[in-house]
């Protein structure tokens, strides 16, 4: 208990250890701070993993994309083919009729006709 006269006031202050805090008290023992760099590897190691999945998806869903582009483009240009060589065939059969010749059936007007596709196909 504090006693003091009539009208005089009270001053506490701080102990001299308050007024100026020691770095031990902040400063982390060998377990703690190798709980946290093994915590911190952890979450490296783990945003490493994370980085490399999400890359390596990309790289997959990039090829099967071009995979299927390439498919698609192949289709085409089978259906165009095919396509081709129908309207040449037509186009055979109806110079010949305009000539008044008959319909082909020699084999030098089948190269021809595949020579011309193939012209056709190439362009």
């Amino acid at each position: 208990m504090i006693v003091t006269k009539p009208g005089q006031r009270v001053v506490f202050e701080k102990p001299v250890v308050a007024r100026y805090p020691s770095t031990r008290l902040y400063a982390m023992d060998g377990v703690a701070g190798s709980t946290v760099l093994a915590l911190i590897g952890v979450f490296l190691g783990t945003a490493g993993t994370l980085v490399g999945q999400y890359l390596a998806t990309r790289v997959e869903v990039q090829r099967d994309r071009q995979q299927r582009r390439d498919a698609e483009r192949a289709e085409r240009k089978e259906a165009i083919s095919g396509f081709l060589a129908a309207a040449q065939r037509v186009e055979l059969v109806l110079d010949r009729r305009g000539l008044g010749l008959p319909a082909p059936e020699d084999p030098a007007d089948e190269r021809l006709h595949d020579l011309w596709l193939a012209k056709k196909a190439s362009s």
